[in-house]
């Protein structure tokens, strides 16, 4: 009866040891998944803040991207391609575990 207790006590040394283990894998994955989502934010917000910055020192530099057809199909595109890159930034995060 001892050798059969013995090795339960063993078994679920075993299964503690994984538990903890795959519980600090995926605290290193959240971990490294939350710097990518920080990333892609700033890349995200930084055009935005930009052109917020630049309107506010020098509107003359901006106005023409919003009162002309090829400033309109730039700020067009580059929405896009924003749209693009965040959904590609969030496909690289999103890890399934």
């Amino acid at each position: 009866m001892s050798i059969i207790k013995r090795l339960e006590e063993i078994n679920i040394d075993k299964i503690s040891e994984t538990i903890r283990d795959r519980q600090k894998i995926k605290n290193e994955l959240n971990t490294l998944t939350a710097q990518g989502k920080l990333s892609g934010t700033i890349l995200m917000l930084l055009p935005v803040f930009l052109g917020i910055v630049i309107y506010f020192l020098n509107k003359e530099y901006i106005l023409p991207l919003f009162t002309t057809s090829i400033g309109l199909a730039m700020v067009v595109s580059s929405v896009v391609s924003e749209l693009f890159g965040f959904l590609f930034i969030r496909k690289i995060i999103n890890i399934d575990m």
